[in-house]
């Protein structure tokens, strides 16, 4: 080629090189401008020009094409019956099966495959043909939004990382459930159980809102309530971090809205924030709750929740969740304050007792009266005296619950049961409901019933018994035996029974009692009263504990009550933890905890049950620090609400002694016993449950420290007391034999450790699951005094087999099983670790 020719060449080049970098529409014009003196040059380029726009068409072609083969291989892979992915490993993860698929993933259930625990998890993939950046830039942030979230009502990240061909795969809890429309049609759920529900996913959106995380697309669909109806807020694809976290809004976030769900400055493409998610929660709301039931504080909710302005929307999902609730709970709301008068009838709600109870008093709080009279002398005609009337006793029951309720300290507005100028004015105020409700034996019994508890709070327990015996036989003589009323009263007593020492009595009670409340709906709170009840009543027999509660869990959430559900979870992670089911138990507990903690504040009473419950497991599972720090903090809540001297502190106060013992601070955890023995004494409880079962605690102490003579005369104490207050069969019976086994073992008195040993394991044989750790440490320290007594075969006759049991229990308390251990090598034992 000459110089002149590869002049013109590199000339051409720059041209058309020039050219491709202006719009498509342009080039042509510029081209004949800038070579308009170089026709042949002109016609080259132009030439080129058009072989270029071939050649991309042709690529565009080519792509398409390509993407479609590729979405086709996808799809046959996912429709297939023979999916190709299940079986395969995703890092630690197995798939089992396909869940489902979606528009960009796929969702499958996996296993846990490195054999170091048993879990199984929902595991997301991205779709084989829909690896464009948009789709792997929302699976991504997905992945990233959910790695900081946690909270009971949404979906967990647990793990995440690629496949070979780059393809996002994250691990999220396995929720299996129904979309909450459909759950909520399917269980044909009460309006109000219905608005529940939306709390619920409102608290969960509060806690991403606290993260920084706007969910940015909540709608039926994304909110999963599983079987025992809790709901779950999940697909967190197109959710969007704070600004002053993830930087500025990309123009690509509006392709994964819902319009139907979407709040009017998402549809405008403004950015979105927390009133955005609270918008679509009032849509959800709305769309729940059929506009022929909305009352008028449901509609004021929804549209506050779905105002135009974002500044007249409620300020957090907070205060949307607790707006509901008043409104469920027949309270003023934010939404739609009561005006005077308004106030006035609302604080009569729900009575159906005669319009004479408006000019009722009744004094349930010390220093507060009420007395209302509503008239009617301007109504003409009878039909709308009537109605008014009515409508006073409907709102009048409210105003006496309300009155009775406030008794119980765990009420969120509630004052101490157990003081003495406000039980002082129980006897008149049960009076008044003796003469003034006749008409209505069931309110009647459920104030009766309401009375009874804070007589039983204060340890008053004939008197709380004779009240529930009076509830009970009132609303048998009204023929009321088959309603859920009568069940919660019948159980009640049963308890009672029960706690007075007369369980063939109480048991028989509690079982006719859960017979009626089984037939009753799924959102009758007297049904789940019974069942809260019956459970609580279960003393040491922990399956069946567990089977009641995991029984009141779904009756919980289907009530709405935050208060239930609280409740439900801590005595279901307290017998999960009895039973050695210790990660269950714990994700129970920090749930009940979690919803105490955003609903009552970090200091009310309700969370010192879930407190105990939490330190108790952290105790088990050998974490001493934090198990002590959980119990302080029940023990201060407790003493702050109930008092010092209230059984309820008591029993923080012993749970506190064992943690700190567990941690070595035996002294101090002897000084809280002796001073508990000492307050028993003092208020004449001697020979109570609770004493036994702190001669028990301080027992063990005692030994602990080398005081063995004492700790001999606590067991017999603590025996004595068990053996009368429970009844045969009962574990608990076996504590004091099972400690003095150890007790004696460390004084070498083999023959009496192993009688006591040995009738501990009588007992412990029959009511624990087999395997259970108290079970194998009785039947190691009959091995230990076989082998004190020169007996080494019949030492390894019980050591051997206990040994393999306790290896299957990593979680049993150390102390015990060490000198098992210790035994086993000594006689050479394969299996001792």
């Amino acid at each position: 080629m000459s110089v002149e020719e590869s002049s013109q060449w590199n000339r051409l080049d720059a041209v058309f090189t020039a050219t491709l970098d202006l719009p498509e529409d342009e080039r042509l014009t510029w081209l004949q401008s800038e070579l308009a003196g170089d026709p042949d040059m002109l016609r080259q380029a132009t030439q080129l020009l058009r072989r270029e726009r071939e050649s991309q068409a042709q690529f565009d072609t080519l792509n398409s094409l390509r993407d479609r083969i590729l979405s086709n291989i996808a799809a046959d892979i996912e429709n297939a019956s023979e999916d190709p992915r299940i079986g395969a490993r995703y890092g630690h993860w197995k798939i089992l099966s396909r869940i489902g698929s979606g528009g960009q993933s796929v969702v499958y259930e996996a296993r846990r495959d490195d054999g170091r625990y048993e879990q199984t998890v929902a595991l997301k993939v991205i779709r084989g043909g829909a690896q464009d950046s948009n789709a792997v830039q929302y699976f991504l942030r997905e992945r990233q939004i959910l790695s900081r979230l946690d909270h009971p009502g949404i979906i967990r990240i647990l793990d995440g990382g690629e496949t070979a061909t780059g393809a996002p795969w994250l691990v999220m809890d396995l929720a299996r459930g129904k979309s909450i429309t459909s759950y909520c049609d399917d269980m044909d759920l009460s309006l109000n159980a219905r608005m529940a529900l939306v709390a619920q996913v409102a608290d969960a959106a509060q806690s991403a809102h606290s993260g920084l995380v706007v969910h940015r697309d909540i709608k039926p669909d994304n909110i999963i309530v599983s079987e025992d109806g809790h709901p779950r807020l999940m697909d967190f694809g197109v959710s969007s971090l704070s600004a002053n976290i993830a930087g500025t809004r990309e123009a690509s976030d509006i392709a994964g809205l819902t319009p139907k769900y979407a709040s009017p400055e998402q549809l405008r493409f403004e950015e979105a924030s927390t009133a955005s998610d609270i918008y679509q929660l009032g849509v959800v709301l709305a769309e729940l709750c059929e506009p022929g039931q909305q009352s008028a504080d449901l509609k004021a909710i929804i549209a506050k929740a779905t105002a135009e302005a974002v500044t007249d929307r409620y300020a957090s999902a907070a205060t949307f969740a607790s707006d509901i609730r008043r409104a469920i709970d027949g309270r003023a709301t934010e939404a739609k304050p009561d005006t005077r008068a308004e106030a006035a009838l609302r604080f009569l709600r729900r009575n159906r007792i005669p319009a004479a109870l408006s000019g009722i008093l009744l004094i349930g709080l010390v220093g507060w009266g009420v007395t209302l009279s509503v008239y009617t002398r301007e109504v003409k005609h009878q039909r709308t005296i009537a109605e008014a009337a009515a409508d006073r006793a409907e709102r009048g029951k409210s105003v006496l619950l309300d009155l009775f309720r406030r008794l119980d300290p765990l009420q969120q507005d509630g004052i101490r049961a157990n003081s003495a100028s406000s039980l002082s004015l129980l006897a008149p105020t049960i009076m008044d409901v003796r003469e003034r409700l006749p008409d209505d034996p069931v309110l009647q019994a459920e104030l009766l019933g309401w009375v009874a508890r804070a007589k039983e709070r204060s340890d008053l327990l004939e008197d709380a018994y004779a009240l529930a015996d009076e509830a009970v036989a009132i609303l048998a003589s009204s023929g009321n035996t088959s309603s859920s009323a009568y069940a919660s009263a019948l159980a009640y007593r049963g308890t009672l029974d029960i706690d007075r020492d007369y369980p063939d009595l109480g048991e028989p009670s509690i079982e006719e009692a859960l017979l009626i409340a089984r037939k009753a709906p799924i959102d009758d709170p007297d049904a789940l009263d019974t069942f809260l009840t019956a459970a609580w009543s279960q003393g040491s027999d922990w399956n069946r504990e567990r089977a009641l509660f995991e029984e009141a869990l779904p009756r919980a959430l289907a009530t709405g009550s935050v208060n239930a559900e609280i409740e439900v979870r801590s005595g279901l992670g307290r017998a999960l933890c009895e039973l050695g089911e210790f990660a269950s138990a714990e994700e129970h507990i920090r749930q009940a905890l979690s919803i105490a903690e955003t609903v009552y504040g970090p200091n009310h009473p309700r969370l010192a049950l879930p407190l105990s419950d939490l330190g108790r497991i952290l105790y088990d599972t050998g974490r001493a620090e934090e198990s002590i720090a959980a119990h302080r903090r029940a023990l201060a809540i407790s003493t702050t609400a109930f008092g010092a001297d209230d059984s309820s502190t008591r029993h923080h106060q012993n749970n506190l002694a064992l943690a700190l013992s567990g941690a070595g601070q035996f002294d101090e955890a002897i000084s809280l016993l002796e001073s508990n023995l000492a307050a028993s004494t003092q208020a004449g409880r001697t020979g109570s449950l609770d004493e036994g079962e702190t001669f028990q605690n301080i027992a063990v102490l005692q030994s602990q420290v080398g005081r063995n003579i004492d700790a001999l005369v606590s067991l017999d104490r603590a025996e004595a007391i068990l053996g009368t207050r429970l009844p045969e069969g009962n574990p608990r019976r076996a504590f004091p034999a099972l400690t003095r086994s150890a007790v004696l073992l460390d004084m070498h008195e083999y023959e009496d450790a192993e009688r006591n040993a040995r009738s501990a394991y009588e007992v412990l044989s029959e009511t624990p699951p087999a395997g259970h750790y108290a079970i194998e440490i009785a039947r190691c320290r009959i091995g230990l005094a076989r082998l004190g007594l020169g007996d080494e075969t019949g030492a390894r006759g019980f050591l051997e087999p206990s040994l393999t049991a306790l290896a299957s229990q990593p979680d049993a308390p150390a102390a015990y099983v060490e000198p098992c251990q210790a035994a086993g090598r000594k006689l050479g034992l394969a299996s001792v670790p």
